[in-house]
């Protein structure tokens, strides 16, 4: 994968996030291609932009923060029920929802923000700028 190839699918993956809203899930088919060939990208583009030196601070925690919430889309058939259980909590309170609502919420909550996947781009990240070094 050429750079310029991960920078676009990079980007994709980030208009799609935020283009799918201030929900908590999202559609999977609104991603522009497999979580695998993006998260390939992610690599090839961070080691690209580490190299000609144009990875700020700012950026680097954007792109991690995004690349930790690719699970955040899923089947695109739980999206409406988990966004709709999501929205009942706020209005009536969780104490007052069914108990297998809450049980599938909390399943995408446990694994929405992958905080093994920004230790692992950071990690990524810190290996590109030592070996610049």
């Amino acid at each position: 994968m050429t750079p310029l190839k991960a920078e676009k699918i990079v980007k994709q993956y980030g208009g799609a996030f935020v283009n799918s809203g201030q929900y908590i899930a999202r559609k999977k088919s609104l991603l522009p291609c497999s979580k695998a060939k993006i998260k390939l990208a992610y690599f090839v583009y961070l080691d690209e932009l580490i190299h000609s030196d144009l990875l700020t601070e700012k950026l680097r925690g954007n792109l991690a923060a995004l690349y930790g919430s690719m699970n955040s889309f899923i089947n695109d058939d739980e999206v409406d029920r988990i966004n709709k259980t999501n929205e009942k909590m706020k209005m009536v309170g969780r104490e007052n929802m069914d108990p297998e609502s809450i049980k599938e919420y909390n399943n995408l909550i446990v694994r929405m923000v992958d905080v093994a996947a920004i230790d692992e781009i950071n990690t990524y990240i810190a290996e590109c700028k030592k070996e610049r070094l």
